[in-house]
């Protein structure tokens, strides 16, 4: 109405009538057709007091690889307090309320308090009477976000997104094949955890969580060629075993670092062998390592650690 009132007014065409409008009235068919989503601005605060008071969760999947542990799902938990991730690899979707009971209770005693809050969405993989008659047991509330709302859970959408587009990034650099994206998650979860400060209480996530500053001397490149120390058998034969970066050699194991600690490494001389080696006696070359601090133009440099072997 007010666009009509200014056209008359000023004379902006022609044939026109005057005509005096009483008051802006919205018609039906414009309030029926015009509607827009709500808006989700982002918070100013924090909504909570302490860690677990709120757990935010999410699943990714099935991805189009299935993963060296043979798992196609991605089941991410984040504490709402200190924005600290978990991430759990599963086969399949009905996995998730076995997953959740088992993490629920390690959490208790690992931090010496309870979780009161979850909000998830309205998946059946949430939405279902084993993870209702769970959360009634141990008293926990169970919010679910409005359908087709993922806004309302945007804290852990987020940051299933920022974990897959870190984890691309470094398959995509270090040319790895698909079937270590696990790995790669674990990767960017265990860095973010202690490398991003939240963005409210300047401190990391694990901080926020454990009370102390993390330790990050220890990490290393993702997917950086190294030496292992190989166990043999008999004692006589024990020796440092080399590895090539890129191409394969018969005598040698080719190994690349893709989750640690303990330090595990992929053979690199079978790229679609589908086995991770194990082993805490890594050494890293220094040329590696001087590479690692001069390269600031390489894209990804999150270091390759993982929190738990489920990939």
């Amino acid at each position: 109405m007010s666009t009509l009132k200014k056209v008359m007014k000023k004379e902006l065409v022609r044939g026109l009538k005057d005509i005096t409008f009483e008051k802006d009235k919205l018609c039906s068919a414009c309030q029926a057709r015009k509607q827009v989503a709500n808006t989700h601005p982002s918070k100013t605060f924090i909504s909570t007091s302490r860690p677990l008071e709120l757990l935010h969760m999410d699943l990714f999947g099935p991805t189009t690889y299935t993963s060296i542990g043979g798992n196609n799902y991605g089941f991410v938990i984040v504490d709402d307090f200190s924005r600290y991730t978990w991430v759990y690899f599963l086969e399949d979707k009905t996995e998730v309320a076995h997953v959740f009971s088992k993490f629920a209770k390690r959490a208790r005693n690992e931090f010496n308090t309870s979780i009161m809050k979850i909000r998830s969405d309205n998946g059946r993989e949430f939405d279902n009477t084993n993870i209702e008659e769970y959360c009634d047991e141990v008293g926990i509330k169970h919010e679910f976000s409005a359908t087709y709302t993922p806004q309302q859970n945007g804290v852990v959408k987020r940051k299933n997104g920022t974990l897959i587009t870190l984890a691309r990034s470094m398959l995509d650099e270090y040319g790895t094949n698909e079937k270590f994206w696990a790995e790669a998650i674990n990767t960017a979860c265990y860095a973010s955890n202690r490398l991003y400060p939240h963005r409210l209480l300047d401190k990391t996530p694990y901080e926020l969580l454990n009370g102390r500053n993390p330790n990050i001397s220890y990490f290393w490149v993702f997917c950086c060629k190294c030496y292992i120390y190989k166990k043999c058998q008999h004692l006589e034969t024990m020796k440092n075993m080399p590895i090539s970066d890129i191409k394969p050699k018969e005598d040698d194991d080719e190994v690349q670092i893709v989750d640690q600690p303990p330090f595990s490494m992929a053979p690199q001389d079978d790229r679609e062998q589908d086995k991770i080696l194990s082993n805490e006696d890594v050494h890293v070359p220094q040329e590696q390592v001087d590479e690692q601090a001069q390269d600031v133009s390489t894209p990804v440099r999150t270091p390759q650690v993982a929190t738990q072997r489920r990939s």
